[in-house]
This record gives C-alpha cells, sequence and structure tokens, in this order.
C-alpha cells in the first residue's frame, strides 16, 4: 500500500508541474501543458481510484502551492477531477448502474463511445463553466463580450502589424468578433480532446506494463461505438447505415 501511496503522490508532482510551466509561456511548454493529465491517468488505471484519488488532490494542491490557489482551483476543475473520473470509469471492470442482479454473468466495461461521450459532457462542462465565470465576474453576457474582446484586441493589432496575413477583407476587430463566437465550442472540443488522447497514451503505457485490468477495445470492431443508455436522448447517426434514427432502440 505505501509504494502505491508514493507513487501517487509522484504522478500528482509530475502533473502539477506539467501545468505549471505554461507560466514560461514557450511552445514547448505549452506542448508538455496538453500532458497534464497524463501521470494521474496512468496510476488510475493501473493503482485504482483510490491512487487516482491521491494523486489528483496532491496535483492540485502542488498547483495551489507553486502557482497560486485561484490557479490551483482552475487545474482541479478543468483538468485534473475530469481527467480522474474519466480514468477511474475507464478502469472499472464492471458498471452495475441499471442491472438489478449485484454481480452480472458477464461484467461490462465502459466502452470506448461511453468514453468518448463522457469526455464531450466534461469538455461541455467546463466550457459552460468558463463562460458562467466570465458572465458572473462582468455583471452579465454582454459586458463579458466585451471584455473578453477586448482582452483580445491587443494581440490581433499586434499580430496585423507584424505582417501576419489575415484573411482578404478580414480585419482584426472582425477576427476578434469570430474567436469571441466560436470559442465556447472551441473550449469544449479541445478539452474533449485533451482527456481522450491522454487517456489513449495512459492506457497504452499500463497495457505495456502488463497492469491493465480490462481488456483493450478493439475499435474497428461494429460494436465500438455503442451510446451509453443514459445517451437515450441524443440523436445520433446509425453506425451501419449513417443514417439518422427517429428514436434509438439499442442501448448498452
Amino acid at each position: 500500500m505505501l509504494p502505491t501511496i508514493g507513487i501517487a503522490i509522484g504522478a500528482g508532482a509530475v502533473s502539477a508541474l506539467l501545468f505549471s510551466v505554461t507560466m514560461k509561456g514557450t511552445a514547448i511548454a505549452m506542448a508538455l501543458a496538453y500532458l497534464a493529465p497524463l501521470p494521474t491517468m496512468i496510476v488510475a488505471l493501473a493503482y485504482g481510484w483510490q491512487a487516482d484519488l491521491i494523486a489528483v488532490l496532491v496535483a492540485s494542491a502542488v498547483v495551489a502551492g507553486v502557482v497560486d490557489p485561484i490557479s490551483g482551483l482552475i487545474f482541479a476543475a478543468t483538468i485534473a477531477v475530469p481527467a480522474g473520473l474519466l480514468s477511474g470509469l475507464a478502469g472499472l471492470d464492471r458498471l452495475n448502474f441499471y442491472d438489478r442482479e449485484p454481480k452480472p454473468a458477464k461484467p461490462y466495461s465502459a466502452g470506448p463511445g461511453t468514453l468518448a461521450l463522457t469526455a464531450a459532457v466534461f469538455g461541455f462542462l467546463v466550457s459552460a463553466g468558463a463562460i458562467a465565470i466570465m458572465i458572473v465576474a462582468n455583471g452579465g453576457y454582454a459586458p463579458a463580450i466585451a471584455a473578453f474582446r477586448s482582452t483580445l484586441q491587443p494581440s490581433l493589432e499586434e499580430a496585423l502589424s507584424s505582417g501576419v496575413d489575415f484573411p482578404s477583407g478580414l480585419s482584426a476587430d472582425d477576427l476578434g468578433r469570430l474567436i469571441v463566437r466560436f470559442a465556447p465550442a472551441a473550449i469544449a472540443a479541445s478539452t474533449a480532446l485533451l482527456l481522450l488522447i491522454n487517456l489513449y497514451l495512459a492506457a497504452r503505457t499500463v497495457q505495456l506494463s502488463q497492469r491493465l485490468q480490462r481488456p483493450w477495445a478493439d475499435l474497428p470492431s461494429p460494436g465500438w461505438s455503442r451510446w451509453p443508455r443514459w445517451s437515450a436522448g441524443i440523436s445520433r447517426p446509425n453506425p451501419t447505415t449513417r443514417s439518422w434514427p427517429r428514436s434509438p432502440r439499442r442501448w448498452r
């Protein structure tokens, strides 16, 4: 138990340091920051949710101490906790939320479709939370949009003056409006992609160490894209016919 706790603490510290290097502002630092969830996800898949919880708490505390408490809270809400929950879900060997039997005959692991949809939900929540904080901090939606555009304007004007070619007829103000319009979707998509890429890397790493407790999903197989039951209200195309059904019939 003690070695596992030590590994979890070390993984949390590494995750925090990878996130903290964003203060450097360099391209390499930003690239390393995208790998911040990887150590905690490896611990979650290899040692279970208890070690995952320790790693998430340690990572959030280290960021709060190294940078500032607000950054620690942001790191926990946008990276550490979503990554911990997603990897914890991926590491479960059985989901028994809907079965009446205490021990179903066939254990059920969260499939890639479930994990992808869960990551998308986390991305949406992160984006919605960022918008809500901006609205509250600026006293309304319109002031929040104006503040965001005013923050972007100097950087866009500097890029324009330095010789960066914008599309024909597109000014810095027009580009700022486009960025503001598509920022929520971009935040949600990038967060989901960040979580899924790190989850894949973590699972491959744990699989190489022969500690992965669940079988590796065969992504090209027809059944990989089954969606969970709790997504029954979401419309989606049939993976075989590429058509949009009127009402879902099969849920996993």
